[in-house]
């Protein structure tokens, strides 16, 4: 007994872009999603008097075929988003376990990724790049 599986060539070629069409869409989403989050870390960052930290994030950068970073260089960010503060002032809060900037209490970071709904959005943002794209 044989068994013969055949794709015609015009197929293949055909399914083949389509795939790769549906990759740059996943890309292109998660550079949206990317700077959404972006938006909304900085969105929720002190501002201060000087404007430092809001002011020291990076923009959002590619990180291999379907990654993307973005930072903040000042040396005070990681305890504002930790709440590592040493104590309490007139500018700090202590909750849940940590001491926290009063204009970012839970850090800048965390609650963006803690959003339920706008996880949601951020796939749905990737699911409508991949529909726009691949017709359907």
């Amino acid at each position: 007994m044989t068994v013969e599986i055949r794709i015609e060539e015009a197929s293949y070629r055909r399914t083949i872009a389509d795939l790769n069409d549906v990759m740059d869409a996943v890309r292109v989403g998660l550079e949206d999603v990317a700077q959404t989050i972006w938006n909304r870390v900085r969105g929720g960052t002190p501002k201060g008097k000087t404007l430092n930290l809001f002011h020291g994030w990076t923009a959002v950068e590619p990180l291999g075929t379907y990654g993307f970073t973005f930072s903040n260089p000042m040396p005070y960010a990681i305890r504002i988003e930790e709440g590592s503060y040493p104590g309490v002032g007139p500018r700090t809060v202590a909750q849940d376990e940590g001491i926290w900037s009063r204009q970012a209490v839970g850090g800048m970071l965390a609650p963006v990724l803690e959003d339920e709904q706008l996880l949601n959005e951020m796939a749905e943002l990737v699911r409508n790049e991949i529909l726009r794209r691949v017709g359907r």
